[in-house]
């Protein structure tokens, strides 16, 4: 087995829209990350707790909005995964509403891809 592979940090990706979670995916399997690209927060807290990520990417949109119930479930369950929640809703808004020390961190659409990946890496190492 490669010996780097186990340290591939790994992360759970929430995008409802099917293009911009396979171009978000590809990019993140290229810069040596497991992914696991999910179409949505349903089950959650279990795969959370089964699959152990190192960081979690939600996509809050208007179908997409339940972002906050979904941190709240998981630090009501102990699981402080990082969160790093993408969205084009106003970022003040947003950051107001979210629980307090809940997420790690929102990025606003349209986002960097590498200034992404820096970010979860800074989250990853620390």
């Amino acid at each position: 087995t490669n010996a780097t592979f186990a340290t591939m940090p790994h992360v759970i990706l929430i995008e409802d829209d099917a293009l911009v979670r396979k171009l978000l995916e590809k990019r993140l399997v290229a810069a040596q990350w497991t992914v696991t690209a999910l179409v949505d927060s349903a089950g959650m807290v279990e795969r959370v707790r089964s699959e152990r990520p190192d960081v979690i990417l939600l996509e809050m949109s208007q179908r997409q909005a339940n972002g906050f119930e979904i941190v709240e479930a998981l630090h009501a369950e102990g699981l402080n995964t990082p969160v790093i929640v993408i969205s084009g809703f106003d970022i003040e808004h947003l950051v107001t509403k979210m629980p307090e020390g809940a997420t790690s961190d929102v990025i606003h659409k349209p986002y960097d891809q590498e200034e992404l990946l820096q970010r979860m890496m800074q989250l990853v190492a620390a």
